[in-house]
């Protein structure tokens, strides 16, 4: 059983190594070669010599190995399917939300965890009204995004609802061996998208935020 255990999480290690998830001949091979494998064990059935018993063995740690390669590559997919669209990123942003994370204060601004509640394209915050928006677009908006807030008009703290004018972009990371992955730490921290405040409004000051987003 460790064994396998050990070929599952070998399988999920392999994953991470690879610069883009298998494609769909890449799970046609896989699939293919389970399935000669699962014959072969089936054929050989009721046979006790020695190599019987290794060929079973590899083909039990094979298939664990390619099912640890399925899951990550299925947990890796759902990630990126909730990054950022890439006809939004450069454009203006209109997001209602709530401060999510404990805000990071620094000499060039503040970055803070955003969880994103409805949003808009094309126009900035003036006042209680949008100026310029364009309609809703049809591409999902991330539901946490990470941002910098150069100079927002008083001390950010979590529960805090705004409406921001921001500018959005998808995930990404320096790809220096053996240095920290920044793009790989956002896909496991389930952050869509990083960007800047242009223009913020405050809300409501003290928003009652679900167990999820206070623990974060």
């Amino acid at each position: 059983m460790r064994a396998v255990l050990l070929a599952f999480v070998v399988g999920c290690w392999w994953l991470q190594q690879q610069a883009a998830l298998p494609g769909p001949w890449d799970w046609v091979g896989c699939g293919c070669f389970a399935l000669v494998g699962l014959l072969g064990v089936w054929g050989l059935r009721g046979r006790g010599a020695r190599w019987v018993i290794w060929v079973r063995w590899l083909v039990s740690l094979s298939i664990a190995a390619l099912v640890g390669l399925g899951w990550s590559a299925w947990r890796a997919d759902v990630r990126l399917g909730a990054w950022l669209d890439p006809s939004l990123a450069g454009r203006d942003q209109i997001i209602d939300g709530v401060v999510s994370g404990l805000p990071d204060a620094a000499p060039h601004g503040t970055r803070f965890l955003f969880t994103v509640e409805s949003g808009a394209s094309g126009g900035v915050v003036m006042g209680d009204r949008h100026e310029g928006v364009a309609p809703l677009s049809t591409a999902p908006l991330p539901h946490r995004v990470l941002l910098t807030w150069r100079d927002p008009p008083e001390v950010l703290r979590p529960g805090q609802r705004h409406r921001l004018t921001v500018r959005l972009r998808r995930p990404r990371g320096l790809a220096n061996p053996h240095g920290f992955d920044y793009g790989y730490w956002l896909l496991a921290e389930g952050i869509g998208a990083t960007g800047y405040v242009r223009h913020g409004q405050l809300l409501d000051r003290d928003v009652a935020m679900p167990l999820s987003i206070r623990i974060t």
